[in-house]
């Protein structure tokens, strides 16, 4: 069974805000979990947060 994963920005799990790409196992081609994609704006948001810590 998959499950989708989160992002982490700034110590707070947030959902992506863009598509989620399927991680796949090679032998056996079935889906493990979902990841989320970030947006620009996440991407940007997560940058800023690791520059103020």
């Amino acid at each position: 069974m998959a499950f989708t994963t989160k992002l982490l920005i700034n110590g707070e799990s947030v959902d992506g805000a863009g598509e989620s790409l399927a991680v796949q196992n090679p032998s056996t081609g079935s889906t493990i979990c979902e990841v989320a994609e970030a947006t620009t704006e996440q991407v940007e948001a997560a940058v800023r947060a690791t520059r103020e810590a």
